[in-house]
């Protein structure tokens, strides 16, 4: 049996939903790298210039934010949509690489 989602981006309230939940999925990964890692590294005794580096290594994908845009614009799927294999492809990248980091050592790697 079918059952028909609503269409979120049919009304500003939608809109703005969709928007909200997209910041927060975002967020959340790099909230918690700039504060509970910082403070777990700061426990096991780094210093903070090289916790100010290694933490700022994770903005730096929020810095070419900028580049992405025409790119975004410019590539879409018939399937997905304009931005939907963007959003899709981001989130599971972004999962991926927190996967791949779970299993570094950070006081003795970093």
């Amino acid at each position: 049996m079918f059952i028909k989602r609503p269409d979120l981006l049919a009304t500003k309230r939608g809109r703005l939903t969709a928007f909200f939940f997209l910041y927060l999925t975002e967020g959340i990964p790099l909230g918690f790298a700039a504060i509970a890692v910082a403070t777990y590294l700061r426990r096991q005794g780094v210093g903070p210039a090289e916790i100010g580096t290694f933490v700022g290594s994770f903005y730096l994908p929020w810095s070419f934010k900028f580049l992405m845009g025409p790119v975004v614009d410019i590539f879409s799927s018939e399937r997905w949509g304009r931005r939907r294999m963007w959003i899709v492809f981001a989130q599971v990248m972004m999962v991926l690489t927190l996967l791949a980091t779970s299993g570094v050592d950070l006081p003795g790697q970093l």
